[in-house]
């Protein structure tokens, strides 16, 4: 079932695209590996999208998929490298997402980068700040919610970034 879903991904019709990322969410990493590593390629292709809702349903279905994250084989990890090469990174791609005109699609972003684990510390801020800022705005307050609450199930190497997005900002850091 993976294979036409990520086929969808590239439909002329905006629904079917923003649909089919969805899906590919909820799938997971499911498939083979070259189909995880396409399901990948193309949501990253979507996060330049001109719909928001597509761009925001690809950075969910990213960090669902954990987009770059240590847990794929190695040989899902090489074929990554391989096909980023030269290119923008997923990584990278969400990074710049964190900055999109809408807040849904940066919140998505800000999922997907915590989901992922990412480290870098002046990243998580921003991402952090993204998540209070769609707590903060009634209009996707329960999108927020929702991804936030997906991410605290995710287990307990997550719960210290949680923690993170709703210390207060004076918090002493480690």
């Amino acid at each position: 079932a993976v294979g036409p879903l990520i086929d969808a991904l590239d439909d002329e019709k905006t629904r079917v695209r923003w649909e089919a990322a969805t899906a590919l969410g909820h799938v997971g990493p499911a498939g083979t590996d070259e189909e995880v590593i396409e399901a990948i390629d193309r949501l990253c292709n979507l996060l330049s999208s001109n719909f928001g809702t597509v761009r925001r349903n690809a950075t969910v279905a990213l960090g669902r998929l954990h987009a770059y994250d240590r847990s794929y084989s190695d040989a899902v990890e090489k074929a990554l490298e391989d096909r980023f090469d030269g290119r923008k990174t997923p990584g990278e791609w969400l990074s710049e997402r964190l900055n999109d005109e809408r807040i849904d699609v940066a919140v998505g972003a800000a999922f997907a980068l915590f989901r992922a684990g990412v480290t870098d510390h002046d990243l998580r801020m921003s991402a952090r700040s993204r998540l209070r800022e769609g707590l903060d705005i009634a209009d996707h307050r329960q999108f927020t919610i929702q991804l936030i609450v997906e991410l605290s199930m995710t287990g307990p190497a997550i719960h210290p970034m949680m923690r993170e997005v709703f210390a207060p900002d004076d918090a002493n850091e480690d």
